[in-house]
């Protein structure tokens, strides 16, 4: 039983169960995805909390291999803030394939053909939904203008 997941799980069924609360006041057809996706949170947060209080068989587990290694921390919260600002700057279809890959390299991975499919996929598949499902545009960049 890992404390922070059991904590993790809580805290993201509190905010999913405010934020279902908080979607049922929007207008009819405009609730349909921020509640389909809180509903696919509470999903993931139930089955975490219900596998984080589960007895586990390595029970004298050493206290470094559930460690946090703070410097990938801070690393990716500043990737992430980076990310943000850049999607203004450079537009959506550089910025986010860069942080993409950045990340999964940061992260450890280091398979180039799975990192550049992923990206590939993630990239189309966040444009398709916000352009083709909710028809939000995402930001083109000076690059990338008509």
């Amino acid at each position: 039983m890992k404390v922070s997941d059991i904590i993790g799980s809580a805290i993201l069924l509190l905010f999913s169960f405010a934020g279902y609360y908080q979607a049922t006041r929007f207008t009819l057809g405009t609730d349909v995805f921020p509640k389909a996706v809180l509903i696919v949170i509470m999903i993931l947060a139930a089955v975490q909390l219900v596998l984080a209080l589960r007895p586990t068989a390595a029970v004298g587990a050493t206290a470094s291999s559930g460690a946090l290694n703070v410097k990938r921390i801070i690393a990716i919260a500043a990737l992430f803030f980076i990310y943000i600002v850049s999607i203004q700057l450079i537009g959506y279809f550089i910025a986010t394939p860069l942080f993409l890959i950045v990340s999964m390299v940061l992260l450890g991975r280091k398979d180039a053909k799975t990192i550049l499919i992923v990206t590939a996929a993630v990239t189309v598949a966040i444009w398709l939904i916000f352009r083709a499902f909710i028809y939000v545009p995402v930001p083109m960049g000076p690059f990338l203008q008509q």
